[in-house]
């Protein structure tokens, strides 16, 4: 009866060995997953913007987990610089993934709605690309760089980034600036992002506002620089007429007080030649008056839209 004890007793214990590696050899392969899931039990959002951050991602089960490890925070300036280390009033820092966090600048802008959300989806996606393994990432070169070839003029900021976070930044743009990637890098983000396409729909509608202020500026600088070509031309051909007419003018009257000088009908000719270049001065005069009030006005729009370029990338610019 002992023995029978003692077996099972035995049984027991290399059952719960084998049980122990096998949960062992378990979390070291699954370390992140594990990670992830015991970090989002304890997981409270640490403000109710970035509750609403979360809920307007619509994530996966993944990506909410990924997102709660990851301790997501919304801070204003002062905090935002500190943590993510930005100093370079030039380039504007939306967001990082510093110390496997993500932290989201706080910009209150209506005019710039889904640009939170938008950064908040990017820094998760380079939380996703950190839990990858080297050889996923390996993997995953080819295919960023194909969709970089395919979207140079877009992700051209892309060449100021150094060769090993070009990917990892190239993974994160992909995801929540391109609409068509290909099938492969789809179903990685498919795990995460419940309608990616919402996401992408995000960073569209704020990127427009720069976008239309660029296309308007450059509208009314091109309208500009036409309007002051012509009215400088127009301006030159009226003063030359001008004087041109005087002269003709004062010969006419001069060659009429002269006994004989022009028979009837070669005066009536020349009165109406000068007669009609009059007129002509006169619309030409007030055609290039009306083009300078264009002028004016169209600079004034100009500036109106600079000063408005101004006020939202200090709105998105921690360092401002």
């Amino acid at each position: 009866m002992k023995k029978n004890k003692d077996g099972f007793k035995f049984g027991l214990a290399a059952a719960f060995m084998v049980i122990t590696i096998t949960l062992t050899v378990l979390v070291m392969i699954n370390y992140n997953a594990v990670h992830d899931f015991l970090s989002s039990i304890f997981y409270s959002p640490s403000s109710e913007k970035v509750a609403e951050l979360e809920e307007n991602l619509d994530l996966t089960y993944g990506g909410q987990l990924v997102f709660r490890a990851s301790r997501p925070v919304v801070d204003d300036s002062q905090k935002f610089n500190s943590s993510c280390g930005t100093t370079d009033l030039s380039a504007p820092v939306l967001g990082c993934y510093e110390n496997s966090t993500i932290h989201v600048y706080n910009i209150e802008e209506p005019a710039l709605t889904g640009i939170m959300e938008s950064t908040a989806a990017h820094e998760l996606a380079h939380a996703i690309w950190a839990r990858m393994s080297d050889g996923e990432k390996k993997d995953l070169g080819p295919i960023l760089e194909e969709i970089y070839n395919k979207n140079s003029d877009k992700l051209s900021v892309l060449n100021e980034y150094a060769a090993e976070v070009r990917a990892d930044e190239l993974f994160a743009r992909a995801a929540t600036e391109i609409r068509n990637v290909p099938s492969e890098l789809e179903k990685i983000y498919a795990d995460y992002y419940e309608d990616r396409g919402k996401i992408v729909s995000y960073f569209e509608n704020y990127y427009s506002v720069f976008k239309d202020l660029n296309n308007k500026l450059k509208s009314i600088l091109s309208e500009i620089e036409s309007l002051q070509e012509t009215i400088e031309t127009e301006s030159e051909d009226y003063t030359n007429r001008s004087n041109s007419l005087k002269t003709a003018i004062e010969e006419f009257n001069n060659c009429a007080e002269t006994q004989d000088c022009y028979d009837y009908s070669t005066f009536a000719t020349r009165r109406t030649e000068l007669t009609n270049e009059q007129e002509a001065l006169k619309s030409l005069y007030e055609k290039i008056k009306n083009e300078i009030t264009r002028y004016y006005e169209r600079i004034d729009e100009y500036n109106k839209n600079v000063f408005k370029t101004i006020y939202y990338e200090g709105k998105i610019n921690s360092n401002l």
